[in-house]
Formats: C-alpha cells, structure tokens, sequence
C-alpha cells in the first residue's frame, strides 16, 4: 500500500456497556484514537471501548463514509450528538 496524506485507518470498537458497535476512521493509530473516545462525550459513558478490527486504507475518510452509509439503517439513534454507532445483531460473533 502506498503511503498518502489521505491514508490511515479503520476501526471497529466494541463495549460490554453498549450494545453497538463503533465504526471510524482516524490519521493515526487505532489505539491512540481509542484513548481519546474513552475520555469524550458521547462515547466515554458507554466505554471502555475496545479495538475489536481494524485496516490500514489509502483514504480512511472515503472507506469510513462507505462503511457508515452501509450500516446506515443501524444507526444508533439513541446515542445523542455521534453519528458512526451502529446496532448490528451479532456483535458478540465480530
């Protein structure tokens, strides 16, 4: 894979606290991103999240968009102010 200022990653995270899943996207590592959802609102109440998968893409924004309009019929709507947790059945088999 060849290395751009567009590439990065994508993550799910799961939580024993949440019956969702988190699908994002970020420049940096999963596990530094994680730390970061652990501490901010919405997500930190339902955490500790955990890294459950993760791929390095060539444009992490486009593949995080693709994912989110995929799973958009699984919207959580229950979490206020997010838009990338999803109630997928199954999640216990990720």
């Amino acid at each position: 894979m060849t290395i751009t200022d567009k590439s990065g990653y994508v993550y799910i995270l799961t939580s024993k606290n949440c019956e969702s899943i988190k699908i994002g996207g970020t420049d940096y590592p999963p596990m530094k991103r994680i730390k970061e959802i652990n501490n901010s609102f919405p997500y930190k109440q339902y955490g500790i999240w955990h890294l459950q998968d993760f791929r390095q893409v060539n444009d992490w924004r486009l593949v995080e968009y693709h994912l989110h309009y995929q799973f958009r019929s699984f919207l959580n709507k229950d979490i206020p102010n997010q838009k990338n947790s999803f109630r997928l059945l199954g999640k216990q088999h990720l």
